[in-house]
Formats: structure tokens, C-alpha cells, sequence
């Protein structure tokens, strides 16, 4: 059974399926590349094609057909995996830098371990609000907050980019919050008294980092970064111009400019500060002006975990288990507003880099952060005289 309409034509197979069939501008006769199931559907198949020619878009049948199965070749082939190589190759900051080794060891670690796992072998527009949701969801069902913030945070920008890339409609990571983690502890600032009581606990080459850190706030990266030619102990100051961190497993050493801009500053040291500074470096033998203040056994640079066995003993001492290294940053800005710091002097001296506050940066100078590290030392002063 067939049947010719003003273009084309259809019949009926035994299977009872439908067939469809026209002369093409080629010159060539174009058969369905599928049947149908109904003869309605056949014409409109040929109606279709029909209207490609009036358009001047027609190409035959076989090419599209090869054309959609390369397109669909590509798109399966265009995984989350893939595209998140290729992202973390070309990502740069804000400014047009090229990301710390921090920053890159941090993204790499969230691809490998939470993000890839899930979501890798998928295709970009395969992945749904559903399954970030679900995914999402599991990190706060175990306790791990955090890292899941931190690893939506970065699916996110990926797939932002994919989004603006126009390789997927629309971003799936739209959940409210998932980029922020609970708050699981309130950070610790200690007294001046509960401070001298820690630095006394802990072994007495890390009591001088302990006071720096407590009293000046500097970032442990920063503290380890510190070489003996940035300790000026007759002016009292710490001149901050690099860091040095551990980044990557396995951890390879990085020395590298502070987190921000405003990081790179001069600061004023308390008296008492200064003293266990001087002390520090007189065990130091031969210490040469290009020698990192403190190392670890080794020779290398501390970081976090050099001290962490000692920290977790001299914190329990003073009441405060639990406590992390970072809480002595914050015990030192909390010190500094006590004592009056302005928030152009504070900011300053603790480097932040928050743009609201930019311009509050240009108010402060140096006989401001002088005059906070004399009131400290007041705050030190005081007691030492209850004590007596």
C-alpha cells in the first residue's frame, strides 16, 4: 500500500510499519533512515524535509545523520573530567595571576577526592541539580561540611565556565548555601596571661613562634617563610615578603610571595616579643642572613604538622583543647583592637586584603603600628606585675 502525496512518497511494509521516500535536489532518492509507525508520521518526516529545501538548508539525509553522530560523539566525549583539565590549566586570578600552589593543590585535591568520583565520566549537560543536591547532601550527613563547601564551590566554577563556554544551558549547582559550611567551633583568643602560659608549654625553640604568632598574627606560612635577614632586632620589626608551605601529595616545599598584596608589610614587635626573638636566634649557630628563622629537623621550613604534637599538649595545659594553630592569628587581632587599634593599623598589620576596606589602608602608617606594639607590650607588662 502506497501513497503519493505533492512531494515524495509513503508506503506500507509488511511489518506494517511505514516507509518514506522523495527525490532529493541531488538528483537522488532519499529513503527514511528509520521507518514509522504511522503513515501520518512518514509524511511528516517528508513535510520536513520539504521545508529544509524551501529554506535552502536541505542536505541529504546520510550527511545529517553523520554530522549528529559525530556531534553526539563529542558531547559524551566533553566529561566533566576532560573539561576540569582543561579549566585548572587556564584558570587565573581576578587580576589575570596565575594561581598560588596553594590554591591549585587545594582544587586538586577536591577534583581527585570528592568531585571526579561522582561526577567525572559524565558528560557536562548530563549532570543535574539532583545529583549535586544528593552529593552535596552527603558530606553534611558525615560530618564533613567543609569539604564538601569547598568542593561544591569549585563544581560550581566549573560548570559557571561550561555555562559561559555555552556548552551546557544552564549551571546545575544552584543550591542555596552549599558553598558555605556549618560553623563547627568558635575560634579561640586567648589573654595575655593564658598566651605567656602557652608559649611557657611549649618546647623552647618553638616559644619565640609562639609569641609571634599570638602577639603579631602572622600567618604560619608567613612565620615560616620568615629568613634571619627579615628580623630586625634593634628596630623590633618582621619584614613579611614571602611564605613557604607544603602544597600536593606528595608535598613538595613552595616558596612563594604572601596571600595578597597587603600581605608584604612590616611589623612592629612587642618588647617582650623582641627579647624572645633575640633569644631564638642566639641558639641559632652561625645563623646566616639567608636562613629560615625556624626549621624543622631537617633543615627545611616548619609548617603546621612540624609543631602540632606540641601545640595540641600546650593548649590542653591552659584550658583550651582543641584549639588550632590559626587561633593565635586571631588571638593577636583580637589583642590589637583591645589595645586600640585602628582598623586602618589593623588591617595593615595583619594583611588582609578585603577591597571595602582599601582605602581605610591609606590612613594607617608606621608610627601607628609602632605605638600598637608599645601598648602591647603594656598588656604583657600588666602581668608580669600581677605575678609578682
Amino acid at each position: 500500500m502506497a501513497g503519493r502525496s505533492g512531494f515524495g512518497s509513503v508506503r506500507k511494509l509488511p511489518s506494517g510499519r511505514w516507509q518514506a521516500r522523495f527525490l532529493g535536489p541531488d538528483l537522488i532518492r532519499h529513503v527514511g533512515s528509520t521507518t514509522f509507525q504511522t503513515k501520518g508520521d512518514a509524511q511528516a518526516w517528508l513535510a520536513e524535509e520539504r521545508r529544509l529545501i524551501t529554506l535552502g538548508q536541505w542536505s541529504s539525509p546520510h550527511e545529517r545523520a553523520l554530522r549528529a553522530a559525530a556531534a553526539e560523539s563529542t558531547r559524551r566525549g566533553r566529561t566533566l573530567a576532560v573539561y576540569a583539565e582543561q579549566w585548572l590549566g587556564h584558570r587565573v586570578t581576578s587580576k589575570g595571576a596565575a594561581l598560588r600552589p596553594s590554591t591549585l593543590a587545594g582544587y586538586r585535591n577536591s577534583l581527585d577526592v570528592h568531585i571526579l568520583p561522582a561526577f567525572g565520566p559524565l558528560p557536562l549537560d548530563e549532570i543535574t541539580t539532583a545529583a549535586v543536591r544528593q552529593w552535596r547532601g552527603q558530606f553534611s550527613a558525615t560530618g564533613h561540611d567543609a569539604a564538601g563547601a569547598k568542593a561544591y564551590g569549585l563544581l560550581k566554577a566549573i560548570l559557571q565556565t561550561a555555562e559561559d563556554d555555552e556548552l551546557i544551558l544552564r549551571n546545575p549547582c544552584r543550591l542555596k548555601g552549599a558553598g558555605h559550611a556549618a560553623k563547627v567551633r568558635e575560634s579561640t583568643a586567648l589573654s595575655p596571661g593564658e598566651l605567656e602560659h602557652l608559649a611557657a608549654a611549649m618546647p623552647a625553640r618553638w616559644r619565640a613562634l609562639t609569641l609571634v604568632s599570638g602577639w603579631c598574627g602572622l600567618r604560619i606560612a608567613e612565620a615560616a617563610g620568615l629568613r634571619r635577614t627579615d628580623v630586625d632586632l634593634n628596630a623590633g620589626t618582621l619584614r613579611i615578603t614571602q611564605t613557604a608551605q607544603y602544597v600536593g601529595t606528595p608535598a613538595r616545599l613552595v616558596i612563594g610571595p604572601p596571600k595578597s598584596d597587603r600581605g608584604q608589610r612590616t611589623i612592629h614587635m612587642p618588647r617582650h616579643v623582641v627579647e624572645a626573638m633575640t633569644e631564638h636566634i642566639d641558639t641559632r649557630d652561625r645563623m646566616q642572613p639567608k636562613d629560615f628563622v625556624w626549621v624543622r629537623a631537617d633543615g627545611q621550613p616548619i609548617s603546621r604538622h612540624t609543631l602540632l604534637a606540641s601545640f595540641k599538649v600546650a593548649s590542653r595545659t591552659v584550658g583550651h583543647e582543641g584549639m588550632v594553630w590559626h587561633d593565635l592569628r586571631h588571638t593577636a587581632n583580637t589583642l590589637a583592637a583591645d589595645a586600640g587599634a585602628s582598623q586602618a593599623t589593623l588591617q595593615t598589620r595583619m594583611g588582609h586584603a578585603d577591597p571595602k576596606v582599601s582605602s581605610i589602608y591609606l590612613h594607617t602608617s608606621t608610627s601607628h603600628d609602632k605605638n600598637l606594639a608599645q601598648a602591647l607590650e603594656r598588656m604583657a607588662a600588666d602581668i608580669e606585675g600581677a605575678g609578682e
